[in-house]
């Protein structure tokens, strides 16, 4: 009798042993389904992948410093900035990742497509999301308030300063010729004007790197939801990768 209870209580654990080990088995594998699609995996490789990621939709305006309206006078055209290849209509950028790549690739248009993930570029600070964007008008001066944001911007160059953080985002100017039209274009400058405007927080971008310093610290741009379009407010566009590799998108108008 006693053989027989030992025997039983053997087999018996043996098979609760078997279901928890089963079970164990089939909570890794979810768990592994569950990082792949939810954390990136499956991403596109470089060069030859084709999936990408594309940021799509209206954020909320809540915590977004970004205008509500167009521009006076402006103007909508697409700045691809030096560091992107250009060939029939098409860009291409080599990505070099240790770590991640990011970069800054062009201002204006309303989407991005290809083979790399991309998204509006933005700064987030004091908890404020602020998407960075260029300008662009058949003036060559801006002096224009939206909540929260002031415009000043000249053939010198300017800033974009956001009252709420007391932040000043410094900016380039180019002038260039549209169909017998002149175009005013501003962006955000690389380093720092000789005079800075009475704020807080002095921001300058390093478009090829997708890097923005603040006060001289350098932080990597992040990429998020496209705001609303608006006349010649350029949304910029930010694209990302972990991969080394040639990726190659189009701009779309």
């Amino acid at each position: 009798m006693s053989s027989n209870i030992h025997t039983y209580g053997e087999k018996r654990r043996r098979r609760v042993g078997l279901i928890l080990a089963v079970l164990i088995l089939v909570l890794l594998i979810g768990y592994a389904l569950y990082k792949y699609f939810y954390s990136g995996g499956g991403g596109g490789g470089g060069g030859g992948g084709t999936t990408t990621t594309t940021v799509t939709g209206t954020p909320s305006t809540s915590n977004v410093l970004y205008p509500n309206g167009g521009i006076a006078n402006g103007y909508d055209l697409i700045l691809v900035e030096d560091h992107v290849t250009v060939s029939d209509g098409q860009y291409s950028i080599v990505a070099s990742a240790v770590g991640s790549f990011r970069s800054l690739v062009a201002y204006g248009g309303s989407s991005v497509s290809g083979n790399i993930t991309n998204g509006v570029a933005v700064i987030k600070y004091g908890g404020y999301e602020i998407p960075v964007v260029g300008f662009a008008s058949t003036n060559s001066t801006l002096v224009q308030d939206f909540p929260g944001i002031q415009v000043r911007l000249d053939v010198n160059g300017g800033y974009v300063l956001y009252t709420p953080i007391s932040m000043a985002v410094y900016y380039r100017h180019y002038q260039y010729n549209v169909s017998s039209t002149v175009v005013h274009v501003w962006v955000p400058a690389r380093s720092l004007p000789t005079t800075l405007t009475s704020a807080s927080v002095h921001v300058t971008i390093d478009s090829q790197y997708g890097v923005y310093y603040i006060n001289g610290v350098a932080y990597g741009l992040e990429y998020g939801t496209p705001p609303q379009k608006f006349r010649g407010v350029l949304r910029s566009w930010l694209v990302y990768t972990t991969t080394s590799g040639k990726y190659v998108f189009t701009i779309n108008p």
